[in-house]
């Protein structure tokens, strides 16, 4: 516990600066894109975008499912985001989650995996944290209390046809009343100390220090995690109006 409270404030900024934006990929599955060719959708804001080692891929017990894979070695920032536009907090209620399953030995722990909203306090429409700007980023972790502990399994590998299911899955709705959010800085008054408030404090608590903040991204990222080396996958990733995890969800349809 006291490894993760060292990280979380100061080491968080570089963590969510080492992303290299301009090298973010449309995931794919076999080279071939499961959105139309457009640079954004609805107006909402872009694409998901691949972070590090992440991947689209086959669920390994359904190869029906599509479905994120995640190999980490524990320290490299991987995951998936996405950016958003005119975007409040208040928009993302019930509009923030996804499904993890971890191949054991590999975990959840020292803060991954994590939401992570970068939030436009003045929504002037950058991202600059102090001292050259008011910004900042929430974190919102997983199984909350933290510490809790997150379940572990392996897959049984299936091709199609019924056959038994050993990878566990479990649905985590970063809006719902669990503590688990974090700030960066601390900027936002009356934020309360780790583990923080939940999903409706922490909006009440930003919207009302920063009446124009908007929400810049919001990325899924495992980074730091003292499980070491191993694979996760991440389904149905719902970040406002668009869901990453099957083909009819991948982005919404537009007007008949």
């Amino acid at each position: 516990m006291h490894l993760f409270r060292t990280l979380s404030a100061a080491a968080l900024v570089p963590v969510l600066l080492s992303c290299d934006d301009n090298n973010s990929r449309v995931p794919t599955e076999n080279g071939a894109n499961f959105a139309e060719s457009r640079a954004d959708n609805e107006g909402s804001g872009s694409q998901f975008k691949l972070i590090g080692t992440a991947d689209v891929t086959r669920d390994p017990e359904n190869p029906t499912n599509v479905v994120l894979k995640v190999v980490s070695d524990g320290n490299t920032p991987a995951g998936v985001k996405r950016d958003l536009k005119n975007v409040q907090l208040w928009q993302l209620d019930h509009q923030l989650n996804f499904k993890w399953a971890f191949v054991a030995p590999h975990s959840c722990a020292g803060g991954s995996p994590r939401f992570i909203l970068l939030i436009d306090a003045n929504g002037d429409g950058q991202f600059q944290t102090a001292p050259n700007g008011p910004d900042f980023a929430l974190n919102g972790h997983i199984r909350p209390p933290v510490f809790a502990g997150c379940e572990t399994s392996a897959p049984t590998a299936n091709d199609g046809g019924p056959a038994p299911s050993t990878l566990l899955w479990r649905f985590e709705d970063a809006t719902d009343e669990g503590t688990r959010w974090e700030v960066t800085g601390g900027v936002v008054p009356g934020f309360p100390p780790f583990p923080g408030p939940n999903w409706d404090a922490m909006e009440a608590l930003v919207s009302a220090a920063f009446p124009n903040h908007r929400v810049l991204q919001v990325r899924l990222l495992e980074d730091f995690n003292p499980t070491g080396p191993g694979v996760s996958y991440y389904d149905l990733i719902t970040v406002f109006d668009l869901t990453l995890g099957t083909r009819g969800q991948w982005q919404p349809e537009g007007s008949e």
